[in-house]
């Protein structure tokens, strides 16, 4: 097959995309097999923009497109970036690949909100969007992008509320909680839980004292002249010490990991029965 493919870089803006706001660099093209691969950068504006791709095989008097067999960085919900990427498998959509084409791109910027209701009990509840604290219910808000977030709902002392959400555009997306009180038990789980990860700091720490003072000790021993077999067997108790300290530590993880299941557990039935 006789491939050509001289590709020029051109940026094509449609009505919709704020000029002022939002620039295309189109920094690379490359050829492998039967695909050929756009390198861009985006700057501008912060949000979620719609990418599309576009060639032309007149030099950019008519435009074909966009085209639907793509890839990669394209397509709606795109950030600002650099080295993004757009992959176009060419004989998807053309019975042959020979030509001298143009690539242009698109971006339009069209801010797709949705809203979200929160309420629920107890009220004065902590609420969370992709672990940051947004504020407290009852809440309202309004001007969520369309996509999908982490929600939850925490308040001390009371199991958290936990859900994916997905906004849709000019809708309102009802939340309704209720957050229960842990249980003695999980209090008391939760308690052995720290003191668990407090005795393995503690042990770490201490392991750690030990080397270094194990090491402070064996250069002495290096320079010493009198008092080297003392300073050796300094060194090599303080080592002991710490390789036993660095072991109780270490084992120390594995009873906080459990109890952390076993609270979750604990969490998950005090929901649901």
């Amino acid at each position: 097959m006789n491939i050509k493919a001289h590709i020029l870089f051109l940026l094509l803006i449609c009505s919709q995309v704020l000029v002022s706001a939002q620039q295309v660099t189109i920094t690379s093209t490359e050829q492998k097999d039967q695909k050929i691969y756009i390198t861009y950068d985006l700057s501008g504006k912060a949000g979620k923009h719609n990418v599309k791709l576009y060639v032309s095989a007149d030099n950019g008097k008519n435009w074909e497109g966009p085209l639907r067999s793509v890839s990669g960085d394209v397509g709606p919900l795109q950030t600002i970036g650099t080295n993004k990427q757009i992959v176009w498998d060419v004989l998807k959509d053309r019975d042959k690949f020979v030509g001298d084409w143009v690539f242009g791109i698109s971006i339009v910027n069209k801010i797709r909100n949705g809203q979200v209701n929160i309420s629920g009990k107890p009220e004065n509840s902590k609420v969370y969007i992709n672990n940051e604290v947004i504020g407290y219910t009852p809440i309202t808000l309004k001007t969520l992008l369309v996509d999908s977030y982490e929600l939850k709902i925490q308040r001390k002392d009371h199991v958290p509320f936990e859900k994916r959400i997905t906004i849709q555009e000019n809708k309102i997306t009802y939340i309704n909680y209720e957050l229960k009180k842990f249980s003695s038990k999980s209090k008391g789980i939760q308690a052995l839980k720290w003191t668990s990860i407090g005795i393995s700091i503690g042990f770490i720490a201490y392991g750690t004292y030990c080397l270094i003072e194990s090491q402070n000790s064996y250069n002495n021993y290096y320079n010493a002249t009198t008092v080297a077999a003392s300073l050796r067997e300094k060194d090599i108790a303080l080592r002991k010490t710490a390789a036993i300290s660095f072991s109780i530590g270490a084992t120390m993880v594995l009873p906080s990991w459990l109890l952390t299941k076993k609270i979750m557990k604990n969490s998950i039935e005090e929901v649901f029965y």
